[in-house]
């Protein structure tokens, strides 16, 4: 199940630990101050915090990004 959520605080955990500390992103751009006006999509597998997205809107139409799942549950 993937939810939206409005406290996006554990959606920019599971990037960090995707881009910035796996995939060697620096953080520079990796935040790019763009999250409070994204809408934010959460992956929880028992409650935990395993993928993420955002949605950046520009009028009608929406841009996906961001996407992102820990390394342990892909495939």
């Amino acid at each position: 199940m993937i939810c939206v959520v409005l406290d996006y605080a554990p959606c920019l955990t599971v990037r960090r630990q995707v881009f910035i500390e796996e995939q060697g992103i620096a953080e520079i751009d990796e935040v790019d101050g763009r999250a409070p006006q994204a809408v934010h999509l959460l992956a929880p597998d028992a409650g935990r915090p395993i993928g993420a997205a955002r949605i950046l809107l520009d009028g009608k139409i929406g841009k996906l990004g961001r996407m992102c799942v820990l390394s342990e549950k892909r495939g």
